[in-house]
């Protein structure tokens, strides 16, 4: 008797997943890819990153990474998207500035 109910709960507790997974499922976004982005460093004050996202695609969001080369230290900032379409985001360095050269990517979604 005992292991028909462990059969039974087993069994209901697997459609309770599967009906969960099938009908309480988020709206998924969609990863862009690579847009041609820029950045200007002045040592010690700031960072200023520019992305160009292709025409006609429309970004939600889009999160900065950035770091020193050789660094182990990831930096990153959500990005402000402009009235163009266009995105920008700056790092205020004052108070952590980086002392090499710069490497940076950009995640990004749409709808």
């Amino acid at each position: 008797m005992t292991s028909r109910m462990l059969r039974l709960s087993i069994i209901i507790l697997f459609l309770a997943t599967l009906f969960a997974s099938v009908f309480f499922t988020m709206p998924a976004n969609a990863q862009t890819g690579e847009f041609p982005t820029s950045a200007e460093y002045t040592f010690g004050k700031e960072v200023i990153f520019h992305g160009e996202p292709p025409a006609g695609l429309k970004v939600d969001t889009a999160t900065i990474y950035f770091m020193a080369e050789g660094e182990l230290k990831t930096r990153s900032g959500l990005t402000t998207v402009l009235s163009d379409g266009k995105l920008y985001y700056a790092a205020d360095m004052t108070g952590d500035p980086m002392r090499r050269s710069l490497q940076w990517s950009t995640g990004s979604r749409s709808p």
